[in-house]
């Protein structure tokens, strides 16, 4: 009779490199059936589809059945009552060698159940065993022969001599010795029942843990399975507190990165705090300087004077042409001026929060330099500031979220992609 058990862990592979475990293989053959169960772990969440499950043995692989994985994990069982014929595969359970269950794209689950030179030594053990059968079969055959011959020339004397005392026939001899004989063998058989029952009784008045001696060869493959058995949990419970080791040290690591790019995103904000404050309070200074420029105040000495009036617009626009340099952006005739945001003090409060448009600084920061320009309408002057970028529709309609009016480039109508400047009215 063949008992075994085996449990096996399933590898997870990617491109031919073991990445992790992947679950585990269950067998047990006892009295000529076979159960394999599968159970098959840390995949993919998104991993849901159903899989051929493979057996390997004598130089060939065959489909075994269809494994359902849902959300990285499934389970399979396949119940076997012929072991020379597993699931109709054409490999017996001595040439199993393992199991495999392809996933696409390079990877799979696999695992190896024994190797080839442990098939061989099956084999020939089975047949090791049948041999042995055979010639204790026919050993015992004979002596059972034996035994026959010895009991018949025993009772032929016996009945001769019977014969020969007491002068009767030899019917009437076979007769009474045949009944005799049979009461003789029934005491033999009596007897030996009763020596064996006195020797237990005795063996175990002797020892009271005395057992009678169980089929050895049953007995060591049991023994065998448990071992591996053993072996196999314990495995498992390494292979587990690895694994919960590992996961340990990378949610550490993982808690130690994030408080790391908490503090490095703490001190960029405290620093570009500190830069903009910065700037705001320079741009504040520029802006009253170059107020105080425009404006002024003439003073004489020991004597106060009013201050002047601003300016007219197109005398503050001739003294900006003078002192700004000029660029021709749409190489043609159209000319305007180049300034930065720091230039805004120049004009009056309303215009001057303009420096505060994001949209504005987006593309000043991108090109270093924004247009300041003026525009004849029906006799009428009036100015516009531009801020550099390409043109795209949603780039426009976040320009008109933030104020700018149109967009200006070389050649009219502006194409996708375009290089141009979003145009916004000011005051001067």
């Amino acid at each position: 009779m063949l008992y075994d058990r085996k449990i096996k862990y399933l590898d997870y592979y990617e491109n031919g490199e073991r990445v992790r475990g992947g679950g585990f293989a269950k067998l047990e053959v006892r009295d000529g059936s076979m159960r394999l169960e599968l159970k098959v772990t840390g995949l993919h969440p998104t991993d849901s589809f159903d899989r051929e499950v493979m057996l390997r043995g004598n130089k060939k692989e065959k489909t075994l059945g269809s494994m359902a994985i849902v959300g990285g994990k499934g389970q399979y069982l396949h119940l076997c009552h012929d072991i020379e014929d597993i699931g109709g595969t054409g490999i017996s359970y001595e040439e199993l060698e393992g199991i495999r269950i392809p996933l696409g794209a390079g990877r799979e689950i696999s695992c190896v159940l024994q190797q080839q030179s442990r098939t061989s030594e099956r084999r020939a053990g089975s047949r090791e065993r049948a041999d042995t059968g055979r010639e204790e079969r026919v050993g015992t055959g004979r002596e059972e022969r034996a035994d026959t011959g010895r009991e018949e020339r025993v009772g032929t004397r016996m009945e001769e001599s019977f014969q020969a005392r007491n002068g009767s026939s030899e019917a009437e001899t076979r007769e009474n010795f045949t009944d005799r004989g049979t009461e003789v063998s029934g005491y033999g058989k009596e007897r030996e029942r009763t020596q064996a029952a006195e020797i237990r009784e005795e063996s175990q008045g002797r020892n009271p843990e005395y057992k009678p001696q169980e089929v050895p060869e049953k007995r060591e493959e049991e023994q065998k399975g448990e071992r591996e058995e053993a072996a196999e949990v314990w495995i498992e419970k390494r292979q587990r507190a690895r694994e919960n080791r590992w996961r340990d040290q990378r949610r550490s690591e993982q808690a130690k990165w994030t408080e790391e790019r908490r503090n490095e995103q703490e001190k960029r904000t405290e620093e570009q705090r500190k830069e903009q404050a910065e700037w705001t309070e320079k741009r504040r200074n520029e802006r009253e300087k170059g107020e105080s420029e425009l404006t002024g105040a003439s003073r004489q000495t020991g004597n106060r004077e009013t201050e002047k009036p601003i300016q007219q617009k197109e005398d503050k626009w001739a003294q900006l042409w003078e002192i700004y340099p000029h660029i021709h952006p749409f190489q043609d005739e159209r000319e305007y001026l180049s300034i930065r945001p720091s230039d805004f003090v120049l004009f009056p409060a309303a215009s001057y929060r303009m420096v505060n448009n994001s949209f504005l600084l987006h593309g000043y920061y991108n090109y270093h330099h924004l247009l300041l320009g003026r525009v004849e309408k029906r006799g009428e002057n009036f100015y516009y500031i531009g801020v550099p970028g390409n043109f795209y529709e949603r780039e426009k309609q976040v320009a008109i979220m933030f104020g700018f009016e149109s967009f200006e480039c070389a050649e009219e109508p502006a194409q996708a992609g375009d290089f141009g400047y979003y145009m916004m009215r000011t005051e001067l």
